[in-house]
């Protein structure tokens, strides 16, 4: 148990009371005790870290699905699977010299066109109305979100890097609806 020091001041008197010293000194002890503990406090498990990534995802997705309509006009979503960036585009008015659709890319409400995947998720397949889009060369792959509102039928398997590999729930899939444009995932991996 802590005892206050009795101390004089200026006028005879004795005082109780801590020294601004000691009132630092236990301050500072408190801080660093709380700079350990209250990081494990709020710590997520796998399953919450799963979760909030498709929260942010969804998001994405959501604004993109939603300034579709608005706008009236076709969305694409570019999965960029070596950089893990997702970027929304918009149709413009102009075709490409190939006479292809011409998108730009876009901005979004309160954020940039542009959407990082969190590393710890690695991609593993991307299949677009069921064929494995992954299968190729090529290391971007796309979605379109039509102007009524409508979806391709997209589904992500990913590998959680940070869960170990013997586990089983260390790979999982997110199968995206094609009417509300908002991804959920999957009970298991479908090939």
């Amino acid at each position: 148990m802590v005892q206050a020091v009795q101390k004089k001041n200026g006028f005879g008197r004795k005082v109780s009371g801590f020294t601004f010293i000691e009132l630092i000194v236990a301050i500072a002890l408190i801080a660093a005790m709380a700079t350990v503990v209250v990081p494990n406090l709020w710590r997520q498990t796998p399953e919450e870290e799963r979760l909030s990534f498709v929260a942010k995802l969804n998001s994405f997705v959501g604004l993109v699905w939603y300034n579709a309509i608005v706008t009236g006009k076709l969305h694409k979503i570019t999965i960029d699977s070596n950089s893990g960036t997702l970027v929304a585009e918009s149709q413009i008015d102009q075709l490409t010299s190939q006479g292809e659709l011409k998108f730009e890319p876009m901005q979004l409400d309160y954020q940039d066109g542009q959407m990082q995947l969190d590393p710890r998720f690695k991609l593993r397949e991307i299949y677009i109305n069921d064929r494995n889009a992954m299968d190729g060369s090529n290391d971007k792959f796309w979605f379109y979100i039509s102007s009524d509102g409508l979806a391709q039928a997209v589904r992500l398997n990913f590998t959680d890097q940070q869960v170990a590999k013997s586990e089983e729930n260390n790979i999982y899939s997110l199968v995206l609806n094609p009417f509300s444009a908002q991804f959920k995932i999957s009970d298991a991996e479908i090939n």
